[in-house]
């Protein structure tokens, strides 16, 4: 059995899963291509892909963070053909229910395996493809599964809150720096350096003394607000004019440095339009079969412009 279908049924199978017991459920199937990272950080990835995949959900329960499995959905793909994802909670009795339903219907399943680090973590991806859009609607409603004719993607996009509402909400502060173990945003890779920044416009990562845990704040000069990690950098690359997200009109793909994490909903609209894991492509990553017009509205959500070009290798010609 996959290794990362295991950890989708034993999370289907909870109604809710603490995160330590998931860090070290996830820490269990580390591959030695991941033995070099943190548990933290392991963990950290693996939840937000399976989120963007529309696999989970996260849940804070009176300052406790767990993860709750979405119920199971067909999740509507933008292709020319009629193709769907199977996302949500799963477990193999279903699957098979499932499956053995779409092959009455002729719809044909495939269960591809993500590439990559993670791959082997990551459950692996259910398909179904048919030529008949009726066919994909009686296999919804057959298996009672939510599915909607209309591909999400678009949708989740256009909905999502974007830079300029959610920044408008920051309260602004004039007060002394914290006296706390401190690292700085490099904007050219989207990591946090102990080397200072020259920047007025900065934002700086707090390592908590007591909990051991990071706290994030944006400087605009003397004014300071402690935001998101996500929104706070992105805020700041915003600011600085630093163009971070690259579409190919060849392939439809979409590039970004790895390190640049997009929002929950909006990541979930650009892994919805492939059901797939972005490649990683050091120091970028690759999301495959995203139609332009996604690309343009998540761009456009974070304050930043879409810089396209036409090539048959796009995260190497860059």
């Amino acid at each position: 059995m996959h290794a990362g279908d295991s950890l989708l049924y034993v999370l289907s199978g909870r109604p809710e899963m603490k995160w330590a017991e998931f860090k070290r459920v996830v820490a269990c199937l580390r591959t030695q291509e991941a033995s070099s990272e943190s548990a933290t950080s392991l963990a950290s990835r693996v939840a937000r892909l399976l989120d963007a995949l529309g696999h989970i959900e996260f849940a804070n329960r009176n300052g406790t963070l767990s993860i709750n499995t979405c119920p199971p959905s067909l999740v509507r793909l933008p292709n020319t053909d009629v193709r769907a994802v199977l996302a949500g909670s799963r477990g193999p009795a279903f699957l098979e229910s499932v499956s053995k339903s779409a092959a009455n219907l002729g719809i044909t399943v495939s269960l591809t395996p993500h590439e990559g680090v993670l791959g082997s973590i990551l459950p692996c991806a259910a398909f179904f493809t048919s030529g008949d859009a009726r066919a994909m609607e009686e296999l919804a409603t057959a298996a009672q599964l939510t599915y909607s004719a209309e591909p999400p993607s678009a949708a989740l996009a256009q909905f999502a809150a974007s830079l300029a509402d959610v920044s408008a909400s920051w309260k602004w502060r004039s007060e002394a720096d914290l006296n706390w173990e401190k690292s700085y945003l490099d904007p050219d890779t989207g990591q946090f350096r102990r080397d200072p920044t020259q920047h007025a416009i900065r934002m700086v990562r707090y390592k908590d003394p007591t909990k051991t845990t990071y706290r994030y704040r944006v400087w605009n000069e003397l004014r300071n607000c402690e935001v998101d990690r996500d929104w706070g950098r992105l805020w700041i690359l915003n600011k600085l004019s630093y163009p971070v997200f690259f579409f190919n009109r060849a392939d439809h793909t979409f590039i970004h440095p790895e390190n640049i994490v997009l929002p929950k909903l909006l990541a979930r609209a650009i892994l919805l339009c492939s059901g797939e894991s972005p490649i990683i492509s050091r120091p970028r990553a690759v999301h495959r079969n995203v139609p332009r017009s996604v690309a343009l509205t998540v761009t456009g959500k974070v304050g930043q412009l879409l810089n396209e070009f036409h090539s048959s290798e796009p995260w190497r010609s860059q």
